[in-house]
């Protein structure tokens, strides 16, 4: 605490937007008087290949940085320093090696509430491949859902989910480059129902738009990590804003950002997005071993080739 205070200063890289970032860094300058955060928003993976460059040059100029679903590379590439975060008071089910999970979020299926009625919204994951949704719904092309399959053993793993993989590229869904294109067009009806961002529906619901979350179950957590880069200039400072962020009150400030990790339905204390899943019995699943995040380049990009939509080599 003494020699971060000594620092002064923290340099925070992460692809939080500044509406998100901002109420943060005010909370945590809050408790911790005297160190200031820059913030710099900014894409994971050009993140990833710029500290890259600075740690072969020996010249990091960033000390806090976020990795998701490239965590397995970082790690492999030595990319974090050495951090006992436990010894700093991160709870051991945040810590995944060198990283702290600091946010998640999910992809859900919405309808149209003038279009659908309530007890015609899709139920399961296995009623979307009714015939009435054929050419009907709008996808993120990227299959941003469907790494559910390797986060719930139960549902069958990488086999099932290529195999309802192909069942839905069989509906003919409308692709999109992303979930944030998709909301738009449920919300306009100009398809039923369709993909999106959690934290994107909570934000447009705030206009009450003719949109709600069907309750289809589990839902994938895409889990973001913090972590402080080998050779940060201002390592005290970064290893204390990383695990404050990983802390019940940096969390607490997160959710209230419109950030941060789900919580327990039984939770006291819930975030926004914990409730709007919590309310609609639906369940959350999200990765837990490195191994799974080792796995997903590789099955994202086999779910891609089947639904036609894979643009990589």
């Amino acid at each position: 605490m003494e020699k971060a205070q000594q620092e002064k200063e923290v340099v925070w890289y992460s692809a939080d937007a500044d509406d998100v970032s901002g109420p943060v860094i005010q909370a945590f300058q809050k408790t911790y008087p005297g160190i200031k955060v820059s913030h710099t928003n900014e894409k994971q993976q050009t993140m990833f290949s710029e500290i890259q460059v600075q740690q072969a040059a020996k010249r990091v100029s960033i000390d806090v940085a976020s990795t998701a679903n490239d965590v397995a590379d970082t790690i492999a590439n030595h990319m974090p320093a050495s951090v006992d975060w436990a010894k700093l008071g991160v709870p051991a089910d945040r810590i995944l090696q060198d990283v702290v999970e600091v946010s998640g979020n999910n992809v859900v299926i919405i309808y149209n509430t003038q279009k659908v009625a309530a007890g015609d919204a899709p139920k399961s994951w296995e009623e979307l491949l009714d015939p009435r949704w054929q050419g009907k719904m709008a996808v993120d092309g990227r299959g941003s859902w469907m790494p559910m399959y390797l986060a719930s053993p139960e549902l069958g793993g990488r086999e099932k989910g290529l195999e309802y993989a192909r069942k839905l590229a069989a509906q003919k869904p409308l692709y999109q480059a992303n979930n944030s294109s998709i909301e738009p067009m449920v919300i306009s009806g100009q398809v039923p129902i369709g993909t999106d961002v959690l934290t994107n529906f909570l934000t447009a619901s705030k206009k009450s738009p003719p949109i709600e979350i069907a309750p289809v179950s589990p839902v994938y957590e895409a889990t973001t990590f913090a972590y402080v880069p080998a050779g940060a200039p201002h390592m005290a400072a970064a290893q204390l804003l990383v695990s404050w962020l990983g802390s019940p009150d940096g969390q607490t400030s997160l959710a209230a950002a419109g950030s941060g990790s789900l919580g327990a339905c039984d939770a006291t204390q819930q975030s926004a997005a914990t409730k709007a899943l919590c309310s609609r019995h639906i369940k959350f699943v999200k990765f837990s071993q490195l191994s799974q995040f080792q796995e997903i380049a590789a099955y994202q990009k086999q779910v891609q080739q089947i639904l036609g939509t894979f643009t990589g080599s």
